[in-house]
């Protein structure tokens, strides 16, 4: 697909423009238009003090000059001021797109994006769109209205001065051009430096246990050590970059403005031009280099925030590409669950191949076979994470996408090997943000044998747990991810490997629970654990790509 130019990714999310960006692009011309009056005092003070003459004149215009110069700062803060308003708001609007893409996305949109990868551009590249927001309305648009206002000024006071200036602007445009070539590409490397350093670090932190029980602490202390010295070198690579660019830019606008102020300073001397206009058009041609200056020095945030942009808006895209198909269809319960002729591939990897089975409601159903022979693929099928490529799945003998997977995800309690607590409250993590009550917790937790040590806890429910789940045991959080599951009152309950991390206190009281609500909910466990295989009404072997149901056993065979 052809990707949206700059312009196109600009004018898609900082268009259209509210009150407040009007206002504030109405402030900037004011105060361009301000430098009208700037220039003919400016020019009437210079006149009075040449003539030598009138103090109170020289003082009135002089008191003039310092309000117009406070009525310019004022209205500069005044037109920022409504602008970040906006561009604050179109970030976040920018930011809510990208969440509701994310969460209305299917797995698949994992294959190609990270978590980490996808931390980053909502935390990163979307506050470098931020700046480039910020940049276009309260830097370049100003500097380019009070630029294009103060050029026509000079016009008016001398065009041969005027002219000489303009034309050295593409000079210095293309003179700069291979040094921020340069510098941007030291940016662009320091970059990928500082990436690549913080994938060291966070490998470091993840796989602590296991590098130190490897034995290889000082290989990876010497490969990161090694990385370290070429990122130091991409940092002064990159700081000298920006050092020279602002330090020839400095010395040609400096070039250029004293040439230009020796061209006047002869056309004074041959009585073209006073002495005064001279000062007045050097005066404001300052100004100019001022504004000028800014214009130019912004094509970093220019360059960084595109590149950005363009980031958020191919995730925003690929999110929406892997949009998951809903129906409207509501089922008040689960009842059964038909797989006819259901296959699936990963990649290039076939995972199922013709699967045939169904699911009878309010019994216990266990699927065990050996690893990696896709147990946990049909339970990501029957959640509708993932979609077959071939054959139906009927829930209730309505076809699965033409159900309301929000709706019908609700009667689904599952809990995955996989699945990690977040930081924040034992609550927060058992309920997700919806309204339960505490009887409803307790009776969960009773369940799951967890109830005892949440109480002894000095905050109980309300207690603190780290985002990487140190401040619980493995037992503790798989106690907890079982009573969340328990939350939902479901009517098809899933269970991958529930026994894991548990003592044998626990695992009696589940499966004591198991056994008793079956009546009430359709049952489906993943386990080779030989206290739970007994426990099930129908079984379901796994092996070479396919499925078959089997009499229920009486011990593991794994």
């Amino acid at each position: 697909m052809e990707k949206n130019s700059p312009i196109s990714l600009i004018k898609q999310y900082l268009f259209p423009w509210d009150k407040k960006a009007y206002i504030g692009l109405i402030t900037s011309a004011i105060h361009s238009l301000s430098f009208i009056p700037t220039a003919y005092l400016l020019q009437q003070l210079l006149q009075d003090i040449q003539a030598g003459g009138n103090i109170e004149s020289l003082t009135q215009n002089g008191f003039l000059l310092i309000t117009i110069f406070l009525i310019q700062a004022s209205l500069a803060v005044y037109s920022r001021r409504q602008s970040i308003y906006f561009t604050n708001r179109q970030v976040a609007l920018l930011r809510e797109k990208s969440i509701l893409a994310l969460l209305g996305s299917s797995s698949s949109f994992f294959d190609t994006y990270t978590p980490a990868m996808v931390q980053k551009i909502l935390l990163m590249d979307t506050e470098a769109t931020n700046r480039l927001f910020n940049t276009i309305l309260t830097k370049i648009m100003p500097a380019f209205i009070i630029s294009i206002t103060i050029i026509c000024l000079l016009v008016i006071f001398n065009r041969l001065l005027t002219f000489l200036f303009i034309i050295t602007l593409p000079i210095l445009f293309l003179a700069l051009q291979p040094i921020k070539k340069k510098k941007n590409k030291h940016l662009s490397q320091y970059h990928e430096g500082l990436l690549q350093w913080g994938e060291q670090s966070d490998f470091v932190a993840q796989q602590h246990v296991s590098i130190k029980m490897s034995g290889t602490s000082e290989i990876t202390f010497r490969s990161i050590t090694s990385h370290l010295a070429s990122l130091r070198q991409l940092g002064v690579n990159m700081v000298m970059g920006f050092t020279y660019t602002s330090q020839i830019q400095e010395a040609l606008q400096s070039v250029i403005v004293t040439v230009i102020l020796l061209i006047g300073g002869i056309q004074v001397i041959k009585g073209d031009l006073l002495l005064e206009e001279l000062l007045t058009f050097y005066f404001m041609l300052f100004i100019l280099r001022k504004y000028f200056t800014q214009l130019i020095t912004q094509s970093i945030d220019i360059s960084e925030g595109l590149s950005a942009l363009r980031r958020v808006d191919d995730f925003i895209i690929s999110a929406l590409n892997h949009q998951e198909k809903s129906g409207d269809i509501r089922l008040s319960s689960i009842e059964n669950i038909v797989f006819d002729e259901v296959s699936f591939t990963y990649g290039n990897q076939e995972v199922l191949q013709h699967v045939n089975f169904s699911i009878k409601p309010n019994k216990i159903n266990l699927f065990t076979g050996e690893n990696g022979s896709g147990k946990t693929t049909i339970i990501k099928l029957i959640t509708y994470l993932i979609q077959q490529n071939q054959g139906g799945i009927l829930i209730n003998d309505t076809p699965i996408h033409f159900l309301d997977i929000d709706h019908y995800r609700q009667k689904i309690g599952v809990v995955f090997q996989d699945q990690s607590l977040f930081k924040g409250t034992i609550y927060d993590n058992l309920t997700f943000n919806k309204e339960i009550k505490e009887s409803s917790i307790k009776k969960a937790l009773q369940i799951v044998n967890a109830e005892e040590w949440i109480t002894e806890l000095p905050n109980g429910l309300y207690t603190e747990i780290g985002a990487i789940n140190n401040s619980i045991s493995g037992g503790q959080k798989q106690r907890l991810m079982i009573a969340r599951a328990l939350l939902n009152n479901p009517s098809l309950l899933i269970l991958d490997e529930p026994t894991n991390h548990l003592d044998q206190e626990t695992i009696g009281c589940l499966l004591s629970f198991l056994k008793s609500q079956c009546k009430d909910m359709t049952i489906i466990i993943i386990s080779h654990d030989p206290a739970v295989i007994p426990l099930a009404d129908h079984c379901f072997l796994f092996s070479n790509k396919t499925l078959q149901e089997h009499e229920p056993f009486t011990e593991t065979i794994f």
